[in-house]
């Protein structure tokens, strides 16, 4: 059976050229992707994945929720961070309106992202979270996918523990 991999990255459309092959061509996987906060939540919903890989500039999508977080990022000083606050919902909240799958776990995740792991990098570590990579200006067409194998290795190292 393929290692389900969910990419919840805005900027897909574009970037699935350069980052995607080395998994789609891949028997080993089977990869969907989400291009908003809304449709990546609505997905993490609908199916269990093996592997989730994140960006930390997401798109709000038509969710009011997302969209008002938003809203409310982009009006301070920087660019808004909702993969960040994606994670902290699924892995930190304690609001029991916004029912978090049982299947999820800190080593399912992975970060791909622009943002330096020097401004992330505490945020996602407090969330349990320890598979990062930084998008080069040079993309890398197989960082992606060593992104989830990395997730992969530490979920089996977890689960030795």
């Amino acid at each position: 059976m393929p290692t389900r991999v969910l990419w919840i990255e805005d900027g897909a459309k574009a970037e699935v050229k350069t980052y995607a092959p080395p998994l789609r061509t891949n028997p080993r996987y089977r990869l969907d992707v989400a291009l908003t906060a809304t449709e990546g939540m609505e997905r993490i919903g609908q199916r269990e994945y093996d592997v989730v890989i994140v960006d930390i500039r997401l798109e709000p999508g038509s969710d009011p929720y997302w969209d008002k977080l938003y809203r409310k990022q982009t009006a301070g000083s920087g660019p808004a961070r909702l993969g960040l606050e994606l994670l902290r919902s699924l892995l930190a909240s304690t609001d029991s309106a916004r029912r978090t799958p049982v299947w999820i776990r800190p080593s399912t995740f992975g970060v791909l992202t622009i943002e330096p792991e020097e401004q992330i990098g505490k945020d996602i570590a407090a969330l349990g979270v320890t598979a990062y990579c930084q998008k080069e200006l040079l993309q890398d067409p197989r960082a992606l996918l060593r992104l989830v194998e990395q997730v992969e290795k530490g979920k089996s190292a977890s689960a030795t523990n």
